[in-house]
């Protein structure tokens, strides 16, 4: 009994861990990421351009437009996201089926 004990708590301490070192190493990702830029311009049609290399010369109407490229975001935020829709639709399902047998239309 103490054998599966110590196993169970290595297993929740390894966990814990990578999920604590995922989080680290992703923020420092999103602290790094790049720039990039994002331009915007009209060309001698009036046709509206964007691009993320900067317009050709003759353009009119030039924006500039500054952000970070997509890091996506740390197992701990995507368990919970994954865990709230699943609650979500479990719940949703759960009334339905509670609405049709009590002859009720569902509410949304």
């Amino acid at each position: 009994m103490k054998n599966i004990l110590i196993v169970l708590l290595v297993i929740v301490g390894l966990a814990a861990g990578y999920l604590v070192y995922d989080w680290i190493a992703v923020s420092n990702k999103r602290a790094n990421a790049p720039v990039v830029n994002i331009y915007s311009w009209k060309d001698a049609d009036g046709m509206v351009h964007f691009s993320d290399k900067p317009p050709p010369p003759g353009a009119t109407g030039i924006h500039k437009t500054q952000g970070q490229s997509y890091v996506a975001p740390p197992l701990v935020v995507r368990i919970k996201q994954t865990a709230s829709e699943w609650l979500k639709n479990s719940k949703e399902s759960i009334s339905k089926r509670s609405d049709k047998r009590s002859g009720k239309k569902s509410k949304k």
